[in-house]
């Protein structure tokens, strides 16, 4: 993987895959857990300079990630509408 799990999971987009949430929540999280990662620790924290090519990535994940929702958003309502004449999407 060229990507943490937790990034990579949140990119269904970008495979073509629909998203959907289900509500209630079918399992919980247990929050008494203590992270994996370890302590926060000031002194690991990258000089701002180093992490402008983390903050461009991000940036171009989440454009793109709004314009593929957007995008889907208007052909599903398209295609909605266009199955169910006389109803407004």
């Amino acid at each position: 993987m060229c990507l943490p799990y937790d990034h990579a999971f949140d990119r269904g987009w970008h495979l073509q895959l629909k998203i959907r949430v289900v509500t209630p929540t079918p399992c919980t999280h247990y929050g008494g857990l203590a992270s994996s990662m370890g302590t926060f620790d000031p002194d690991r924290k990258l000089p701002k300079r180093q992490r402008l090519p983390t903050y461009w990535y991000r940036l171009c994940n989440e454009i793109h990630r709004i314009r593929y929702g957007l995008w889907h958003t208007f052909t599903e309502r398209r295609a909605s509408a266009a199955h169910n004449p006389g109803t407004r999407p």
